[in-house]
């Protein structure tokens, strides 16, 4: 079953603190300190900070769905889901 672009917002900004604002084509979710994610505005995809081992294990889980983002991005755990894969 996919994730929707709905459902991503809405757990997003059910954490406390939790802001959105534009950020290119995507939209960025932070709180007071850091942007810890950001969704396509097609709600194609989500991209996501995650710890390098972590980042290793759910891209295991899923490699069809989940990959470093490309670059030195992906290297320092950003993490791309493709949420109508999910």
């Amino acid at each position: 079953m996919a994730v929707t672009e709905k459902r991503v917002r809405t757990l997003a900004l059910s954490l406390e603190g939790v802001t959105s604002y534009p950020h290119f084509d995507r939209l960025a979710f932070r709180t007071e300190r850091r942007t810890f994610a950001t969704l396509a505005l097609d709600g194609s995809n989500l991209n996501f900070m995650s710890d390098l081992a972590e980042q290793q294990r759910l891209c295991e889980l899923a490699p069809q769905a989940i990959a470093p983002v490309p670059g030195g991005w992906g290297r320092m755990g950003w993490t791309r889901m493709a949420l109508k894969q999910i």
